[in-house]
């Protein structure tokens, strides 16, 4: 996917109201929770597989739009990359910044003190992910928090991901992982990576 050299549309409506989106994720699997995330909507265990490695690495391209009602500022996404056991996959999505402090002298996970930067509270509502097969997996970042400089535009996330199911083989899908999104020059897309763990039909 080519990288755009211009300012990330989002970095910039956030310099104006506020931010989102990036970092670094651990390499180890989050453990399921006792029955795992959304464990009422999936199906009976003997029809899945055992729970297995998930991991997700792509390009986020995100546009400003008019926030509902509920979010302080709005992006549409377009995602590309490859994930486990989906291969290479388009997508497409929302973030919904819920709050933000600007300017913030203490961010999360980066230095205090100067330069300024923008803290903010989001999620993703659901981001359909669809394989080159046409199988689509379902997901949703929730408790994320992402900062931005207002010097450069830079940014960092981290923040925890469920899986919601899909379509064929990912219907039914469960699952969790920590993720992080990076964006180091406050230009193009955004770097985004998720690892943890999944459990669907084979």
């Amino acid at each position: 996917m080519p990288r755009f050299r211009t300012a990330t549309p989002w970095a910039m409506s956030l310099l104006l109201p506020v931010a989102l989106v990036v970092s670094a994720c651990t390499d180890s699997p989050v453990a399921p929770s006792a029955g795992g995330l959304n464990a009422a909507a999936a199906p009976p265990i003997g029809e899945l597989a055992a729970t297995l490695p998930w991991r997700i690495k792509a390009t986020v391209a995100t546009t400003p739009a008019s926030p509902p009602v509920g979010c302080v500022v709005f992006f549409t996404s377009v995602i590309e990359g490859t994930a486990t056991h989906l291969g290479r996959f388009a997508g497409a999505g929302t973030t919904c910044v819920l709050d933000q402090i600007a300017p913030d002298p203490d961010p999360p996970f980066l230095p205090a003190g100067p330069p300024p930067y923008v803290t903010a509270n989001f999620t993703n509502p659901r981001w359909t992910l669809t394989s080159s097969s046409g199988d689509e997996l379902w997901i949703e970042s929730v408790e994320a928090v992402a900062v931005i400089s207002l010097t450069d535009g830079s940014l960092r996330a981290e923040g925890r991901q469920r899986i919601l199911g899909g379509t064929g083989r990912f219907a039914g899908a469960t699952g969790e992982a920590t993720i992080g999104a990076a964006n180091e020059d406050g230009q193009g897309p955004d770097d985004f990576e998720g690892r943890g763990w999944i459990l669907f039909r084979r």
